[in-house]
Parts: structure tokens; sequence; C-alpha cells
């Protein structure tokens, strides 16, 4: 059965965008509970940190690696919150990314990012 829950972490990149990162779960409870122990270690950078939350989602990323190597290569995604829900999809060579609605406020807006995780799948 997959994962219906992902943990979503959006980190300002010093050098401009921004860097996510996901992690599946099976329940909400364990993703609030290991979010609020990292919690603490995201917030010391806070003006880095966009946004850490549980979500519910049908996108299944590869696993989060720590360290990745530095020329590990970035993938685009455009990601869309709205409340408990994350939509999350993989942009093409030249596909648009609607940020418009990146400050409709805290529990809705669509973001452009990049991560070095794999978007395995998005059905259910």
């Amino acid at each position: 059965m997959p994962a219906n829950i992902l943990m979503v972490i959006l980190i300002a990149l010093p050098q401009g965008g921004v860097s996510a990162s996901f992690v599946n779960v099976d329940a909400l409870e364990e993703c609030e509970s290991r979010l609020g122990r990292i919690r603490p270690v995201l917030e010391q950078e806070s003006d880095t940190l966009l946004h850490a939350g549980c979500h519910l989602s049908t996108a299944q990323f590869s696993l989060f690696d720590h360290d990745p190597p530095v020329d590990a290569p970035r993938f685009p995604y455009e990601i869309t919150i709205k409340g408990a829900s994350a939509e999350v999809r993989r942009l093409a060579g030249g596909d648009d990314c609607d940020s418009s609605g990146a400050n409709r406020g805290e529990m809705a807006f669509a973001l452009c990012v990049t991560s070095t995780q794999e978007l395995i799948s998005t059905e259910q």
C-alpha cells in the first residue's frame, strides 16, 4: 500500500530558488512525530525555512538522502499546497511554473522548487 502522507520541507536557497525535501510516510501521526523531532534543527535556520508540514498526497518520491553528492542532479517541480493536501508535478524543460499563488496565505500556495529527489509516481 503506497504512503498517502507526504512530509514537505521547503528551504530558501542562498543563491535564490527553493529547495524541497520529501518523505513519504504511512500515517499522519508518524509524520507529525518525525517532523516534531527535526523541526528544532530546521528552525535554527529560520530565515531559510519556508514551510515544513505533513500533507495528504499521492506523490511518491525516491528516498531522502541527508548527504547527496555536490553534483547530484536537481529536478524541477511545481508544488501546490492547499490546507492538508499537497500536489506535486514534475516540470519538463520549458514548462512554466505558476507561482502566482505563492503568497495566497499560509495554507494555500503554489511554488516552483527543485529537489535532488526523483518523483516516482503520483498514482495510488
